[in-house]
């Protein structure tokens, strides 16, 4: 069953939605289905038919798990340019998550709702919703998936100043990272730097390998000899 719910997930990215969902509604397994369906959705309004993407969220009978595709599909539908749906859809779907009983998986959807929020150029509420979550570690996460649609949306200074009130150093780091990634040169040189300091080297280089290729080059070779040489002592 899980190899037809990656079938159903390349069948919608190929541009075939109706045969997509076919195969996603002969999946037996509850949650494999619920799990294609969505993928179906955020593929259809990715193709520019947000409101068939809608109808196939609002098909999902269990509210947990419809609350998760209604989040899918209203990221996507903030991508193509629709905010307006995309908030109403947020909307929806923070209802749903406050109903979950299951502290940790509801924090998981609200965080959900956050970045779909922020995606559809609400970084206030998103900010909110992430804001309130009560666990410091959890707020941590919420706050940086919002910054990383913040800037995603197009709103690099928003996004660095949230990410700098993000307590936790390492993920800081990784928020700054993210931001990095949106506003190039010469600013993320500058956020990449303040990442290294704060989480060490691992986050920030898969953003300096874009930046600086040549530099991560010589870095790579200079570790690589590095340890050769420790090996041969």
């Amino acid at each position: 069953m899980e190899a037809l719910v990656g079938v159903a997930r390349a069948v919608a990215a190929a541009g075939e939605p109706e045969r997509a969902e076919q195969l996603a509604r002969a999946i037996t397994n509850p949650n494999q289905q619920v799990e294609a369906l969505t993928e179906v959705a955020r593929a259809v309004a990715t193709a520019c038919k947000p409101e068939w993407a809608e109808q196939i969220a609002r098909t999902i009978t269990d509210p947990n798990l419809q609350a998760w595709a209604l989040v899918g599909v209203a990221e996507a539908v903030a991508a193509v340019g629709k905010p307006e749906q995309a908030c109403r859809l947020a909307t929806d779907a923070e209802q749903l998550a406050r109903a979950i009983t299951d502290p940790n998986q509801r924090v998981e959807a609200l965080v959900g709702v956050a970045r779909a929020v922020a995606a559809a150029g609400e970084p206030e509420w998103a900010e909110q919703l992430a804001r309130a979550i009560t666990n410091p570690n959890l707020q941590a996460w919420a706050l940086v998936g919002v910054a990383e649609a913040v800037a995603a949306a197009g709103k690099p200074e928003q996004a660095e100043q949230l990410a700098r009130t993000i307590t936790d150093p390492n993920l800081q780091a990784w928020a700054l990272t993210e931001v990095a990634k949106m506003v190039g040169l010469p600013r993320a040189s500058h956020l990449l730097g303040q990442a290294f300091v704060l989480g060490g080297c691992l986050t920030p280089l898969p953003v300096l390998a874009q930046l600086y290729p040549q530099e991560m080059i010589r870095i790579a070779a200079a570790v690589y000899a590095d340890d050769r040489s420790r090996d041969a002592q």
